[in-house]
């Protein structure tokens, strides 16, 4: 348990922004002010919990370890705490990981989720050790988990958030978050990890009510980046229906962004369009480094208005992989995603989009599978139908389209990820889909066709490239009930007078330079 002192210090470190200023040069001027945090508390995973209180100074305390098997190159865990019991409303204003100094390089992400499902139905899994996430043996109550808290990837030192906003933390209510910690193992060595994050919170209400949301590329097989490229870019969707059908009239501020991506990402831009006409970047980092994966306060704020259409676009280099990567949740994957910090508050968890299966397919020049016709093989990758789908060569009457069911689109975004947590679904998948037409493919695997594209041909690539970005896309505008706010919306990229690469954006050049003299200027006070 860190004291008062220490902890004023750590959000010195992190960059109050009452605390540090940064001028044009990147030059660093600390002042002495204290950030006045009431009480903290701390969120971890492992096996064995261990129970605690608030104790005198204000602190509860739950470390726990998770143990990463020597045959396991990539684990998500997921566990279950109960916030303290709390009889005035509070709210967040900062968190901190909590790492093992010699083992910090083996936990990629953590992410803490609230919960939604009833909380009488949420008790039990307190002490419970845990699951590994996004499998089929996860609790059904743990799927309400969806609405980000806060994030914190590899490299950063948390954050705390500006003065005028905080998470809320309602009173007389059992609250429940999940933390979903991605441990990576790519030596394949047994390890033990002891993990968390510690939550500040306090009862010295700030005017606005905060909250997060994630935009960007929803994780599934469907996004494909080829082997030796030098740059290849990807984008997710925020459909203008969605931020039409959730924001208030006098939009959403955003305050800071967690742009995430994996080992091949070289830059990652989260775009706005309004009526047609690109405004300057939310946040744009061309230098993006897997290691330092630091939260991205804005140096203004950006507001967000119903009807503002985002897409989080993501580039790439793969010059030394000599097969495609595919989307998913190792760190040899790929993802694309932005966690948007804003105020004020609404009830939306998530806005992002994947590539529609018959297009992606038919990207690939695939006009029918052995088996099973396009609609089937829908489901098979929106896992809509049972898990042991059986061959059928005659026609039979399917149900309705998959986008055009509201629970059926929660089961999409739920289960795609069962693909991708292990490698070996997804190339299954792959795998069982033999080609039947057209003929010069015929009797090929989807993924022997995948790695036997010409990607060293640059039209080719660039085609692939341009059609699946700006093709057709399923848009997800998920609410932190684990419901739809509206039928997901097929759209495709929006006809608009694009921003020209010398416009200013909210580029965060100085985020390093801050964390790098920030770190030798302060006085230890250990």
């Amino acid at each position: 348990m860190f004291p008062h002192k220490r902890n004023h210090l750590l959000s010195l470190l992190i960059g109050e922004d009452d605390k540090v200023v940064v001028d044009e040069s990147c030059d660093v001027k600390v002042s002495s002010e204290e950030l006045n945090v009431e009480k903290f508390g701390v969120f971890g995973v492992n096996r064995n919990q261990i129970e605690s209180e608030l104790s005198d100074n204000g602190g509860i305390q739950d470390i726990v370890e998770v143990e990463v098997p020597e045959n396991t190159d990539t684990l998500y865990w997921c566990k279950i705490f109960k916030a303290p019991s709390i009889t005035t409303k509070h709210q967040i204003v900062g968190f901190e990981p909590i790492l093992e100094k010699a083992k910090s390089g083996g936990v990629h992400h953590m992410v803490l989720y609230e919960c939604t499902t009833e909380p009488s139905l949420m008790e039990r899994y307190v002490k419970h050790h845990g699951h590994v996430c996004y499998s089929s043996k996860i609790p059904p109550e743990w799927d309400s988990c969806v609405t980000p808290v806060v994030s914190w990837a590899i490299g950063s030192t948390g954050e705390f958030l500006p003065s005028q906003v905080g998470l809320p933390l309602e009173s007389n209510k059992a609250t429940f978050m999940m933390l979903e910690v991605h441990y990576d193992n790519p030596t394949l060595r047994k390890a033990t990890f002891s993990t968390g994050l510690k939550i500040h919170y306090t009862n010295q209400l700030r005017p606005n009510d905060g909250g997060v949301f994630i935009s960007g590329v929803a994780v599934s097989p469907l996004q494909i980046i080829p082997p030796r490229q030098s740059e290849y870019k990807t984008a997710g969707y925020c459909d203008n229906a969605c931020t039409d059908s959730v924001f208030p009239s006098t939009g959403v501020k955003v305050t800071s962004v967690v742009l995430h991506s994996h080992l091949a990402g070289r830059k990652i831009k989260l775009r706005q369009i309004r009526h047609g006409r690109e405004l300057p970047p939310i946040v744009q980092d061309d230098q993006y480094d897997f290691n330092y994966q630091q939260v991205r306060r804005l140096p203004s704020e950006v507001t967000i208005y119903p009807g503002d259409q985002l897409i989080t676009e993501c580039t790439y280099q793969t010059l030394n992989r000599p097969q495609p990567t595919m989307g998913g949740y190792s760190t040899k994957q790929e993802m694309c995603l932005a966690f948007i910090t804003y105020y004020p508050k609404v009830e939306l968890a998530g806005c992002y989009s994947m590539p529609t299966i018959p297009h992606f397919f038919h990207t690939f020049g695939i006009k029918q599978f052995y088996h099973y016709d396009m609609e089937t093989v829908e489901k098979m990758f929106l896992k809509l139908s049972d898990s042991k789908i059986k061959k059928n060569n005659n026609k039979t009457e399917l149900p309705r389209s998959v986008v055009n069911d509201d629970e059926a689109a929660i089961l999409t975004i739920k289960n795609m990820a069962d693909y991708t947590v292990d490698e070996t679904h997804e190339t299954n998948l792959f795998q069982d889909l033999m080609i039947q037409e057209p003929a010069e493919f015929q009797d090929k695997t989807f993924l022997d066709h995948l790695i036997d594209v010409p990607w060293d041909e640059p039209l080719l690539t660039r085609r692939v490239e341009e059609t699946l970005y700006k093709g057709k896309h399923i848009n997800f505008c998920r609410l932190s009930n684990d419901t739809l706010a509206m039928p997901p919306v097929i759209s495709t990229f929006p006809n608009i007078t694009e921003l020209p690469s010398s416009r200013p954006s909210n580029n965060t050049k100085c985020a390093l330079a801050l964390q790098r003299k920030l770190s030798v200027s302060l006085p230890n006070t250990k």
